[in-house]
C-alpha cells in the first residue's frame, strides 16, 4: 500500500507527467496505481472504506492519455488489466441494496449481475505494447493466470449476487463449477513463472469458497510449488489457512464477505 501514495501524487499531476518522464515510465506508474489500488482497496466484499491512498475530488486521474492498457512484459497485472479494472464495479455491486428478498431474485440486481458477468466473460488477451516488429505478447502462463483471475471475478460476482450468507443452491452449484475450473487452470501455470505474482487477490477470494479439506490442501500445495515465493505469499497462505479454520467453526466466514468479516475480527490488514 505504501506504493500507492507516490503513484497517486505523480498521476495527479499527469497533465505534465508525460513532459517529465518518458511514456514507458508514465504507463508503468499508471499501471502500478491501477493494480495496487484495485487489489488492496477491495479485499473481500463488504462496506467500502475511503483510503488516503486514493485520489481526492480535486485530483483528476483520467488515464486515457496513457497507453498502459496495451500489454507489456513485467507489469503488475500481467495481461489481465481489464479484469483487474472490474474489481471496483463488482465490489460496488455487492453493496447495492436489493429492493426485494432474496437478493438474487431482485430484477434490478439480476440485470446488473448479467451486465457485469458479460464484461468479465468477454475479456480477450490484449494486444502487445508495441505494434511494430515481431509479436511480443503474453506467454501461456500469463494467459492462464489471467483466466484464473477471470474465474476469481466470476466467483466473487456470484457471491455478490447472493449477498452475505450461505449461497442459494443454484448459485452454489455455479460457484462449484467455477472453483473446479480455477483449480484446474492453476495447475497449468509453471512453478517458475512470474505470473504467480499477479494472483494473490484471486487466490484469496477463490480460496475463501473452498470448504473441502482435501481440496484446500491441494490448493495450497499447488500455490506453494511456485519457485519465486515472496513473504507476502507465505503470509497469505497463513491467513487463508486461518480463514478456513474459522469457516469450519462458523459458516458466516465463508466467501469474500467472510474474508472482510474475518480480517476485521483478527485485526489483519493485508497488503497484496
Amino acid at each position: 500500500m505504501q506504493h500507492l501514495l507516490p503513484c497517486c501524487a505523480l498521476l495527479a499531476s499527469q497533465n505534465n507527467l508525460l513532459d517529465t518522464v518518458d511514456e514507458d515510465c508514465a504507463c508503468f506508474i499508471a499501471e502500478q496505481y491501477m493494480f495496487l489500488s484495485n487489489v488492496n482497496g477491495h479485499i473481500g466484499l463488504g462496506p467500502i472504506k475511503d483510503s488516503n491512498s486514493r485520489p481526492t475530488e480535486n485530483q483528476s486521474l483520467d488515464l486515457s492519455p496513457l497507453s498502459y492498457r496495451a500489454y507489456y512484459r513485467g507489469r503488475c497485472s500481467g495481461c489481465a488489466y481489464e479484469l483487474f479494472e472490474m474489481i471496483p464495479p463488482i465490489a460496488a455491486f455487492a453493496e447495492k441494496p436489493a429492493m426485494s428478498s432474496p437478493r438474487h431474485l431482485d430484477p434490478d440486481i439480476i440485470a446488473e449481475f448479467h451486465s457485469l458477468e458479460q464484461q468479465v466473460l468477454l475479456w480477450v488477451v490484449p494486444a502487445p505494447w508495441d505494434g511494430t516488429g515481431p509479436p511480443n505478447g503474453p506467454d501461456a502462463d500469463e494467459i492462464a493466470a489471467a483466466i484464473f483471475q477471470q474465474m476469481g471475478l466470476l466467483i466473487t460476482l456470484r457471491c455478490a449476487l447472493n449477498g452475505p450468507g450461505v449461497p442459494s443452491p443454484p448459485i452454489q452449484d455455479q460457484i462449484s463449477c467455477c472453483l473446479s475450473e480455477a483449480r484446474r487452470v492453476l495447475k497449468t501455470i509453471s512453478p517458475s513463472s512470474y505470473a504467480w505474482g499477479t494472483l494473490l487477490w484471486s487466490l484469496f477470494h477463490i480460496g475463501s469458497c473452498i470448504t473441502v479439506p482435501k481440496e484446500q490442501k491441494d490448493y495450497i500445495a499447488t500455490f506453494m510449488a511456485m519457485e519465486n515465493k515472496l513473504p507476502v505469499c507465505t503470509s497469505m497462505v497463513s491467513v487463508l489457512s486461518k480463514l478456513w479454520d474459522a469457516i469450519g467453526h462458523d459458516g458466516g466466514f465463508y466467501d469474500p464477505y467472510g474474508i472482510k468479516r474475518f480480517l476485521a475480527r483478527e485485526g489483519i490488514k493485508p497488503s497484496l
